[in-house]
């Protein structure tokens, strides 16, 4: 018997093909997810369910291109100081819709200068029904306490 391209079967074929590639995304992500609470790169934050990156984590991941880090602070302390590679996108301004919609898959990490701002956006993201990003352990601060790089007239 042979198969026509437009064969209910195969369409049902097909759409199960995407369940299950979902599924193995989501299951590596939990893998992942898994292994790295169990070797302490990450913490979890019960409130929102978050993740919490240590600087040289997130270090390794920008290198790799694996993640997205936003700054939620302001323009002028951006301006001041900023993690090279960190797209500003202030608290004030922050659409959770709209990151998720610019960065896909990618994940997001949110950093300020010590971590209640980025807090704040991880509930703006949770009340909105959306997945709650990672957030860099203690911020900006975090970051210069592991000797990493930083830009801008204050570095």
């Amino acid at each position: 018997m042979l198969l026509r391209p437009a064969s209910p079967l195969i369409g049902r074929t097909f759409a199960a093909l995407f369940r299950y590639r979902r599924y193995l995304y989501k299951m590596a992500a939990w893998r992942f997810a898994l292994f790295t609470i169990a070797t302490g790169m990450l913490e979890t934050s019960a409130e929102w369910n978050t993740f919490e990156i240590d600087a040289p984590t997130l270090a390794h991941w920008m290198r790799h291109g694996e993640v997205v880090l936003i700054d939620v602070r302001e323009p002028e302390e951006h301006h001041e100081e900023h993690i090279p590679g960190a797209i500003l996108v202030p608290l004030s301004s922050l659409d959770p819709c709209l990151l998720e919609d610019c960065f896909g898959r990618r994940t997001i990490v949110l950093h300020c200068l010590a971590g209640s701002r980025a807090e704040k956006a991880v509930a703006m993201f949770a009340n909105s029904g959306h997945a709650p990003p990672a957030t860099l352990r203690d911020g900006l601060l975090g970051w210069q306490s592991a000797g990493l790089p930083t830009e801008g007239h204050g570095a």
